[in-house]
């Protein structure tokens, strides 16, 4: 096994202090590639949030609320005529 000299000739301590370094060393090799992983899983979910939102109509913020009740209308109107055909034999 490898043994560590130090600079006034002791062994024994050196070895230790080689030892926990690597130690460190493993543990951060290991914390970045999850880093890695982590920063991959989360790139699809990113892209398609930017998708759903440009396929949104753009309404500039003074129509805001013009908008929603048209919105709101069109939503009832469907719901009315669609209720209205599956009740027709």
């Amino acid at each position: 096994m490898f043994t560590a000299t130090c600079a006034s000739g002791q062994n024994g301590s050196g070895a230790a202090v080689l030892q926990v370094m690597r130690s460190i060393l493993a543990l951060f090799v290991v914390a970045a590639l999850g880093f890695v992983v982590i920063l991959k899983k989360d790139a699809p979910e990113a892209a398609a949030s930017e998708t759903q939102t440009s396929k949104l109509s753009k309404v500039s913020q003074g129509n805001w609320k013009k908008h929603s009740l048209d919105t709101t209308h069109s939503i009832a109107k469907n719901a009315t005529r669609q209720r209205q055909e599956s009740e027709v034999p």
